[in-house]
């Protein structure tokens, strides 16, 4: 099977129909449409996902179908629909989230907002419905690929079950996600986009510190990356990800920047491209106000990235490499809201800590970070970084300070 063509199994299709009101009329279709186009335009920045044009979904408002009914017509996977009550100034949706395939619900919820607040042009409601609705489906997933035989799963549930579970806290998730993606490359051999999750797998392994021989990973994670490129050249993703493994396990910076730098050529809206340029950036002490920009433009073209922490960890990080300490820590206090056992986000609130002279706060984060990293020295923190420089030796200074062992 061609590449591209193993491509289209790995990401569910989704349908949004208009959401219904209480009765009929121009005005209550106008609401309706304007819910549903506003979490269209939020869902079709979410790669993971494949949405289904609004001109599409649009011919079933009225039409009382089952979920089942509308994966045969449309080929969706998951069709979100719902109902709205007006009473006065205020909306109340109803909104449910279907899997087409089976019939059934995967969640389900009533929100409530201002009726003004869906015609403005970021508006509150159709991105709270987005956010909740990928939350519920990817987490779905994760929960069929933790406990469901691989073999009885659909592609597209193995791959983001295992990316799901690629940042999970437990030792058993995140080993459930290497065998994951390992079986989905045996059923979809030439798929550019399982390599390249593969190939970060192992990038994530060596920041938990599970790696003893750094550079026999980083080989391990390029093979990867090598046969998704083989497959498919201009795979940004893949890429963005080899600059990713060339940057932290190789400590080649100028390599890790072309491989990036190539990425975002093709494909100028890859969140990843941006996230993983901010790193390479901020090794660099002239680069390190672009490394912010670069974390916080990835950011704004991925609202609804089901791994959000990851986003605000490394911009956290690339704000503490610019020297903007206030900033690193609320960063980092939302990546770690979000993710309590990520050890770069807990190094974060370390270093920031110390650097603000907040040092009960620091020690506090120092145990918690020895839990989750447990082999975690200054030495080792030195020895992985792309580049030693002063700020590093600096940052080096305050995680001993804060009781991070010599050795």
């Amino acid at each position: 099977m061609p590449a591209r063509e193993q491509e289209t199994q790995l990401h569910p299709t989704i349908a949004v129909i208009p959401f219904r009101g209480g009765h009929d009329g121009a005005e209550s279709r106008a609401i309706g449409d304007a819910i549903a186009d506003g979490v269209i335009g939020q869902l079709v920045r979410t790669p993971q996902l494949k949405v289904i044009s609004r001109l599409s979904a649009v011919a079933f408002r009225d039409r009382e179908l089952r979920a089942e009914s509308l994966h045969q017509i449309l080929g969706a996977d998951f069709v979100l629909s719902g109902n709205y009550l007006v009473r006065g100034s205020r909306i109340l949706c109803s909104v449910e989230l279907a899997d087409a395939r089976q019939g059934t619900v995967v969640w389900a919820d009533r929100l409530e907002a201002e009726v003004e607040d869906l015609f403005r042009l970021e508006s509150e409601l159709p991105h709270r419905i987005a956010d909740a609705a990928v939350a519920a489906l990817l987490n779905a997933q994760a929960r069929s690929a933790t406990v469901a035989p691989l073999p009885t799963l659909r592609s597209y549930t193995v791959l983001l079950g295992g990316i799901q579970l690629m940042h999970q806290s437990s030792p058993a998730s995140f080993d459930r996600s290497r065998a994951a993606l390992d079986y989905l490359l045996e059923r979809h051999p030439r798929s550019s986009i399982a390599r390249a999750w593969r190939a970060n797998w192992s990038v994530l392994k060596a920041t938990r510190g599970l790696v003893e021989d750094p550079q026999a990973e980083a080989e391990s994670a390029l093979s990867q990356t090598r046969r998704a490129l083989d497959a498919e050249p201009d795979n940004a993703l893949a890429l963005a990800i080899e600059g990713f493994v060339y940057c932290h396990l190789k400590s080649d910076v100028d390599t890790a920047r072309q491989r990036i730098d190539s990425a975002l050529s093709l494909d100028p809206s890859c969140s990843l491209g941006w996230l993983f340029r901010a790193t390479v950036q901020s090794v660099l002490p002239a680069e390190t106000g672009a490394a912010v920009s670069s974390a916080e433009k990835a950011m704004a073209l991925s609202p609804l990235d089901p791994i959000r922490y990851y986003y605000h960890s490394l911009l956290a990080s690339a704000l503490l490499f610019d020297d903007q300490m206030e900033r690193a820590l609320q960063e980092a206090r939302r990546s770690w809201m979000l993710n309590k056992f990520h050890a770069p986000t807990l190094r974060v609130l370390v270093i920031a800590g110390m650097e603000t002279g907040q040092e009960a706060f620091a020690h506090e984060m120092v145990r918690r970070l020895m839990e989750v990293a447990p082999r975690l020295t200054v030495e080792r923190y030195l020895s992985r970084r792309p580049a030693v420089t002063d700020k590093v030796e600096r940052f080096a200074k305050a995680l001993a300070a804060a009781g991070v062992p010599l050795r």
